[in-house]
């Protein structure tokens, strides 16, 4: 993971010195310890439950493989789960990987942040 694919607010697993301290968000100390390599930043894997968590709903009929989820009722942000993965609709059913691409994808087109519904 590069230090360019993430903005502050991000959420990455973080490693200390080999320790796994779990799912972070990223803020300036981020940045700062990039480069050491006692710090390890990667990935989440996007999962149905991050959508959810993320407040995304499922109001459509799916079927056994397919799954559409929505944020809000004017957002139209519409991604669909098929064979655990899952695909932005509006990108002609390009992957989202992880928790940080759907974060930037959402901020690039709304503006504002996604967090995480309490």
């Amino acid at each position: 993971m590069e230090a360019n694919e993430v903005r502050f607010n991000n959420w990455v697993n973080f490693k200390y010195k080999g320790v796994d301290y779990g799912n972070v968000i990223i803020d300036a100390n981020y940045f700062s310890h990039y480069d050491n390599k006692d710090y390890e930043y990667t990935p989440i894997p996007l999962t149905e439950e991050w959508l959810i968590r993320f407040g995304f709903v499922a109001p459509f009929g799916d079927t056994a493989n397919v799954r559409r989820y929505v944020k809000g009722a004017t957002t139209h942000l519409n991604f669909t789960i098929n064979d655990s993965r899952i695909y932005f609709a509006f990108l002609n059913s390009e992957e989202i990987k992880h928790v940080h691409q759907l974060q930037n994808l959402y901020h690039a087109l709304k503006g504002k942040e996604l967090t995480i519904n309490k």
